[in-house]
């Protein structure tokens, strides 16, 4: 392994938990989403997990925040960063979708509106890179403010816009009508835990209460996972007739809703303060290692492998003739190593890998 001096092993660790649990939420949707298998064991396994991996954005975002803020680079060095790291994958993975799932109408790759979801921000789930497109666009301008500025301002200043996404994002669910956005403000909302990633990870804020962390994620989590029992009863006997409709996701799932915004901000005060002694020089160590140089390829790529495994292996929920709750396991870790291991052949490849998001 390759570490240079400033290497952050918790860096690794949130990378590496972040995503698993974005492979956890789209791999356990094929169970929690079905109304006929509401309540039972599987379906409870299946909404916990991935209750507990809606952090995994917010994680991403807080921990490059962190990286990021406390560079002092120039703007060309950072726009480098956002075309060879995010906007090549972006419109690359963006066409590969298009065209495989349109076969017969691939040709419109080239019409006007289909250049047009650039800007509109429908590139199915890569909306994140075009929210860390816009975060890295401003980053040099919040990194000089952060330098200069007095330190009980920027909290003031994180508290304020950490309250105005989630404020933004309840209020689309209250009056049922979800906010227009494109690829020029998605990333707005989440500017706040953006900038608090950067105040954590730097010891520039510290929260010294354990207690608080730990209730705060435990909250959050409960939380999560009885609003998704609630949204989901009402999908299966509609014991709740008046829930807002969804934006981005139910607001019980979605990444700006107050409870996954708690769990969170807590997990990532958690992790980036624990020392990892009892990991650290293990096989752990360099299993989570390589797992986080990897992390961005599996995100682009583990989609394509859960539609690989579900329409060409015909391995979907409906197909298999196995226990629930272990199908749900099985395809998470099947899932997981196919896209880690597609992503490391992909890296290894000559051109292929900048559509990976790596630099040379």
């Amino acid at each position: 392994m390759k570490k240079g001096d400033s290497y952050i092993f918790s860096a690794d660790v949130i990378r590496a938990l972040a995503i698993v649990g974005v492979v956890v939420i789209h791999t356990a949707n094929s169970v929690y989403e079905r109304p006929d298998f509401f309540g039972g064991i599987s379906w409870w396994l299946a909404i916990i997990i991935d209750s507990a991996s809606r952090i995994c954005i917010p994680l991403f975002i807080m921990i490059s925040g962190f990286l990021l803020l406390k560079k002092n680079e120039k703007f060309s060095i950072t726009f480098k960063r956002i075309i060879n790291r995010l906007l090549i994958p972006l419109v690359f993975w963006t066409v590969l979708i298009y065209v495989t799932s349109n076969l017969k109408t691939a040709y419109t790759v080239f019409s006007l509106d289909f250049l047009l979801r650039f800007f509109s921000g429908n590139v199915y789930y890569f909306y994140f890179l075009t929210i860390l497109i816009g975060l890295y666009f401003i980053s040099p301008l919040l990194s000089s403010y952060l330098r200069h500025e007095n330190l009980e301002r920027i909290k003031k200043m994180v508290i304020f816009f950490i309250l105005a996404g989630l404020a933004e994002t309840g209020m689309e669910y209250l009056v049922k009508n979800c906010a227009i956005e494109n690829s020029f403000t998605k990333w707005v909302p989440y500017t706040g835990i953006f900038l608090f990633g950067y105040l954590i990870g730097t010891d520039k804020w510290k929260i010294k209460s354990s207690k608080l962390v730990k209730w705060g994620y435990f909250l959050g989590l409960t939380a999560t996972i009885i609003l998704n029992y609630v949204y989901y009863s009402y999908g299966s006997v509609k014991i709740l007739r008046t829930l807002p409709n969804a934006c981005l996701s139910q607001y019980s799932d979605h990444y700006l809703s107050f409870n996954v915004v708690l769990m969170s901000l807590t997990a990532f005060v958690f992790l980036i303060n624990f020392d990892y002694k009892s990991i650290k020089n293990t096989i752990w160590e360099k299993i989570i290692y390589t797992i986080a140089r990897a992390s961005f390829g599996i995100y682009l790529v583990n989609l394509l492998v859960v539609n690989f495994w579900d329409k060409w292996l015909h391995l979907d929920v409906d197909s298999v003739r196995i226990p629930l709750w272990s199908y749900v396991i099985v395809k998470m870790v099947s899932v997981f190593v196919l896209s880690f291991l597609i992503t490391i052949l992909l890296k290894k490849t000559p051109i292929v890998k900048r559509v990976m998001g790596e630099d040379k």
